[in-house]
């Protein structure tokens, strides 16, 4: 009897470590955007501003295998200037990002 209330102890304490590690993973992402062109899935080298907040809310790749993927409240940075000439309406943001925050450049951007 003791010794099932040890393995039952030890089972409860190995859950409770696995979900806060679970938690504790879930850090978010900063995700750059290397491409002025408003493409989805066609690059795979290419992190385009849709895809982008595509992978923010998914919290995945799915939707963009050029950015990486969204975890927690992410950040979408960019790495190039000039103009995004948008070819549809940018998705809805329905989960917890910022956009725009480089800390290290603050590149001159238009999105068309």
């Amino acid at each position: 009897m003791k010794q099932t209330i040890n393995k039952k102890l030890q089972h409860g304490a190995m859950t409770i470590c696995a979900l806060l590690l679970f938690i504790a993973g879930a850090q978010a992402a900063t995700i750059t955007v290397n491409t002025l062109v408003d493409e989805n899935n066609t690059n795979n080298a290419a992190c385009s501003l849709r895809e982008a907040i595509n992978n923010a809310n998914g919290n995945n790749t799915t939707n963009g295998l050029g950015c990486v993927a969204g975890s927690g409240t992410d950040d979408i940075v960019f790495s190039v200037s000039g103009t995004i000439n948008l070819t549809a309406v940018l998705p809805d943001i329905n989960s917890s990002m910022n956009i725009g925050n480089n800390t290290t450049t603050t590149p001159n951007l238009t999105v068309n």
